[in-house]
């Protein structure tokens, strides 16, 4: 049968269908659709369900295919009912077909092809929320005509800051440790916000897991940017430190490049690392000087430069 689990109604919101092969878990999967505004998810997961969606009248806002981890081991079903990787497969393929935008979630092991060009696809672990939840934020934020709360896009026309009023603003506070630290944090997420960047917070507080929020650069972008803010009396080790932690942060997330934004006390300059692959840094200062004359993407193309693992 069709299962099915309602979330509260928001604007912004819609109703995704889920093609499950095997026994995959979803639990985790299902609760962050609802968190980011599924109102109603149809699981399908056997020809029977399948038969029963063919002949609703609900056409899917968004679909989501997701992988067996089990059967790339090589474990065998109970029965013939449900279906095989394969079937889940072809249904995405049918689904982009009618133009239901489509997310294809695979075990790590699997390589996706690339026939598809239409197919989001990421490989995770069915129990990685994190991962999950960015993936799935940037899979919706990249949707056309949609709107939440949570997401700012801004129109296509060039949006520069006025670099002259924040770079006033930074160099009036040298407040110490943690209060210079939130200054920081928010004058960065102001003005990639300003710039026409979309924003998610880390899934919940707690220790660092690496990164301080991640970034979706503009609507026609499906990379994934995390920052990381590093205050106060910023030392060559301390900002070795935080790339190898962003590092290890973008290859979990699968995010396509890091950046570690400093803002030191004394105004002392870093030179970027050289060895640290998918990981670049700035001073807070050089950011908001870029982005009074250039767009973000240039922006961040500009950072990725100094990266030597970039693409």
């Amino acid at each position: 049968m069709v299962e099915s689990k309602t979330g509260s109604s928001q604007a912004g919101a819609m109703d995704a269908v889920i093609l499950r092969a095997g026994n995959a878990n979803l639990d985790i999967l299902s609760d962050i659709c609802y968190e980011s505004g599924v109102t109603e998810a149809r699981v399908i997961s056997n020809s029977v369900a399948d038969r029963m969606a063919e002949h609703s009248d609900v056409r899917p806002d968004i679909a989501i295919g997701v992988l067996d981890p089990d059967e790339f081991l090589g474990a065998k079903q109970a029965d013939g009912t449900g279906f095989t990787n394969a079937d889940v497969l072809l249904r995405v393929g049918m689904l982009l077909e009618r133009r239901v935008p489509a997310l294809l979630i695979a075990p790590p092991a699997f390589r996706v092809s690339q026939s598809l060009p239409s197919l989001i696809a990421i490989t995770s672990e069915l129990n990685d929320s994190e991962t999950l939840k960015i993936h799935l934020w940037a899979f919706l934020a990249t949707l056309p005509e949609m709107h939440r709360g949570d997401f700012s896009w801004r129109d296509s026309d060039l949006r520069l800051i006025n670099a002259n009023r924040l770079l006033k603003i930074l160099r009036q506070h040298t407040q110490p440790g943690f209060a210079m630290y939130r200054l920081a944090e928010e004058l960065v997420e102001e003005i990639l916000r300003q710039s026409g960047a979309s924003f998610v917070k880390k899934p919940r507080p707690g220790p660092s897991g690496g990164f301080d929020f991640a970034i979706i650069p503009s609507r026609d972008s499906q990379d994934i940017i995390l920052i990381e803010v590093q205050t106060g009396n910023v030392s060559t080790g301390r900002l070795r430190e935080a790339e190898e932690k962003l590092k290890h942060a973008v290859r979990e997330r699968q995010a396509k490049l890091g950046i570690v934004v400093y803002w030191d006390r004394e105004g002392r300059l870093f030179p970027a690392r050289e060895e640290v692959s998918q990981v670049a840094r700035v001073s807070l200062e050089e950011l908001i000087q870029s982005l009074g004359t250039r767009e973000l993407t240039e922006v961040i193309g500009r950072i990725a430069s100094s990266s030597p693992g970039h693409v």
